[in-house]
């Protein structure tokens, strides 16, 4: 496991290469081994805002794939990864 942080941002990348990120203590995105990224919605602060445009660019086609933060947990935690949460 490698862990990467930066302020109120973090990455968390496993073994099998999946990458779980977060803003402050909750996951906002998660990437699986085989590349396919999942981006939630912001529910949160500006900061965290922000942390999702610098995952997904920001454009409005990235805010429109964008999905429910409950449907990001259970695509992360059916990756079947260790999850660091």
């Amino acid at each position: 496991m490698e862990l990467h942080r930066d302020k109120n941002y973090t990455e968390v990348t496993q073994e099998d290469g999946s990458i779980y990120m977060f803003s402050y203590s909750t996951l906002v995105a998660f990437r699986s081994a085989s590349g396919e990224r999942t981006v939630s919605v912001n529910h949160w602060s500006n900061t965290t805002g922000r942390h999702l445009n610098a995952i997904d660019g920001g454009s409005k086609e990235a805010h429109a794939k964008r999905v429910p933060h409950a449907t990001l947990l259970k695509i992360a935690h059916s990756a079947k990864a260790a999850t660091p949460f």
